[in-house]
């Protein structure tokens, strides 16, 4: 990757990837990636101290993964409503007819 001359920007299909690793978007892959990466950013202020993270509690495989489902809750009051609407019922109270009514106006 060729530095631009100052005041010009031109930067070759080609020399995408290298642009992202130096700004930061992709991780830099040669040393000169890298010396780049780090003069872009060395006056960037870290507020994390790499302790953060505690690898093993990442890769310990022994604990059991909890995994939590959702599950929707319809009250079968409501429900039937939809039911009874969706089938054309006429037991359709008032309310419910003006909300149908309501909804097909707006579209």
């Amino acid at each position: 990757m060729s530095m631009p001359k100052k005041g010009k920007l031109h930067i070759d299909h080609n020399e995408l990837p290298g642009w992202f690793a130096v700004t930061g978007f992709n991780l830099p892959r040669t040393e000169g990636e890298l010396l780049r990466f780090e003069k872009l950013h060395q006056d960037f202020d870290h507020q994390l101290s790499g302790k953060e993270l505690d690898p093993g509690e990442i890769w310990n495989l022994d604990k059991p993964e909890e995994v939590k489902v959702l599950v929707p809750q319809i009250e079968e009051e409501i429900g039937a409503s939809w039911r009874m609407a969706a089938r054309n019922s006429g037991d359709i109270t008032a309310e419910v007819k003006a909300k149908m009514n309501a909804n097909q106006k707006k579209v």
